[in-house]
C-alpha cells in the first residue's frame, strides 16, 4: 500500500504567503489557476480538489477600497497640485486602476482560497478536509 504524503499544517503567514505566490494551499506547489481568475479543478502537484474553494465576491470590497483609494487619494493630490483637465485624469487613472487591478485580483483571490483552506471552511459551511 502506498502512503499518503502528509502535509503539516501552516500558519496563518505561510498561508497568506501561498496565497500571493498563486500556489496550492495544501502542498504549497502546484499552480493555482489554470488562466487568469479560473481556478483548477485539482492541484496538478497533490491532486486537492480546488471545487470547495471558492473565494465568491470575497476580494471585491478589499479590491475597490484599496485600489479606488489609492487612485483617489493621487487623483485628489494631481488635481490640487496641477489643476489637468478632466481628460488627462482619465488617460492617467484609468490605466493605472485596470493595471492595478489586474496585478492584484489574482493574488487577492487566491489569498481568500488559501484563507479558506487554512480555517478550514468552505462554500459548503464546513466541509471535511484530509
Amino acid at each position: 500500500m502506498s502512503k499518503k504524503p502528509s502535509f503539516p499544517p501552516r500558519s496563518s503567514a505561510e498561508a497568506f504567503g501561498l496565497g500571493l505566490r498563486q500556489k496550492c494551499p495544501r502542498c504549497g506547489e502546484g499552480s493555482l489557476y489554470k488562466s487568469f481568475l479560473k481556478v483548477r479543478p485539482r492541484c496538478e502537484s497533490c491532486d486537492f480538489d480546488f471545487s470547495r474553494q471558492d473565494s465568491g465576491d470575497g476580494p471585491a470590497p478589499f479590491l475597490i477600497f484599496g485600489i479606488g483609494g489609492v487612485v483617489l487619494f493621487l487623483a485628489l493630490v494631481v488635481e490640487l497640485a496641477a489643476q489637468p483637465p478632466y481628460w488627462v485624469h482619465f488617460s492617467i487613472w484609468l490605466p493605472l486602476v485596470l493595471l492595478l487591478f489586474w496585478l492584484i485580483a489574482p493574488r487577492a483571490k487566491a489569498v481568500f482560497i488559501a484563507m479558506q483552506y487554512h480555517n478550514k471552511s468552505s462554500d459548503s459551511g464546513s466541509a471535511k478536509y484530509k
